[in-house]
């Protein structure tokens, strides 16, 4: 999961992954996953240059998400998160792998011309509207109505 409203340029955002392993239909214990890792895919729209980012050594836990927090690049167009992990298969003594990867749809105004946008932030348990550039900046001094 990723929330649109943490993907700004320059900040951090974070991705919750929730991992199961299901065995004949049944869930398995987590503890069958070894050597997890997650490796983001990210594209700008200026360049079509991808950056790869991994993530290794990550703890699953069949009570808690796994958190990938990464810096957003400027000028976001693509992203796309790939969770690799192996998984001991007894009965053919040997360890398989298994990869599983999902594209999050990363909502841009740059293709409009539209130079500001509303972001609604959890802040200390409060809520706080934004107004932000397309670079991020605030839009102080301005009136919106809601």
């Amino acid at each position: 999961m990723l929330h649109p409203e943490s993907v700004l340029m320059g900040k951090k955002a974070t991705i919750l992954l929730r991992p199961n392993i299901l065995v004949n239909g049944r869930k398995a214990e987590l503890t069958m996953l070894k050597n997890c890792k997650v490796e983001l895919y990210s594209v700008n729209f200026i360049d079509n240059i991808p950056i790869t980012q991994s993530f290794t050594n990550l703890r699953v836990s069949p009570s808690e998400e796994i958190e990938v927090k990464f810096q957003v690049p400027p000028h976001l167009k693509e992203l796309k998160a790939v969770f690799s992990c192996e998984v001991n298969n007894i009965t053919q003594n040997k360890m398989i792998p298994f990869t599983i990867e999902h594209s999050f749809n990363i909502v841009s105004n740059n293709s409009d011309y539209t130079i500001f946008d509303l972001y609604l932030r959890n802040t200390n348990g409060k809520y706080e509207i934004f107004l932000l550039g397309k670079n991020g900046e605030p839009l102080c001094g301005t009136n919106i109505n809601i």
